[in-house]
């Protein structure tokens, strides 16, 4: 019988070579998509205080419908963006408004980060938002 332990190795050896670079692959990925987050977060700000500037409310999310207004946006965020556009809203059209545009929740349940992000952001949002003029 013939020993095939030698060919064995070369195969793990090889397979072992092609996951170390795809992790490697991974990790330069998941820096980039860090930093590609950072840069739109700094963008939007710019955005939504060149449109107060220029008397329009709301940021990207209120103009374009699908994922592109969320990329990069945390729950929280989104959350926080829809209910100061439209306050009257129940938590099922905030999680369906969030689906249909196909929000990234990371793996989260949509109905679960909603309402933990609406339990965060109701204390910091009642009554002092109206104050205004």
């Amino acid at each position: 019988m013939r020993d095939i332990t030698p060919e064995l190795g070369e195969r793990m050896a090889a397979l072992q070579q092609r996951l170390d670079q795809l992790n490697k692959n991974r990790a330069a990925l998941d820096e980039e998509e860090r930093m590609i987050e950072r840069h739109l977060q700094a963008l939007r700000i710019v955005f939504d205080l060149e449109a107060n500037g220029q008397g329009r409310s709301g940021v990207a999310s209120s103009t374009v419908s699908g994922p592109a207004p969320w990329l990069g946006v945390n729950v929280r965020e989104a959350v926080r963006r829809l209910r100061e556009q439209y306050p009257d809203w129940p938590f099922e059209k905030i999680r369906d408004r969030l689906i249909e545009d196909g929000f990234d929740f990371k793996g989260k349940r949509p109905g679960s980060a909603v309402n933990m992000a609406l339990t965060i952001l109701k204390p910091k949002q009642g009554g002092g938002d109206k104050a205004e003029g």
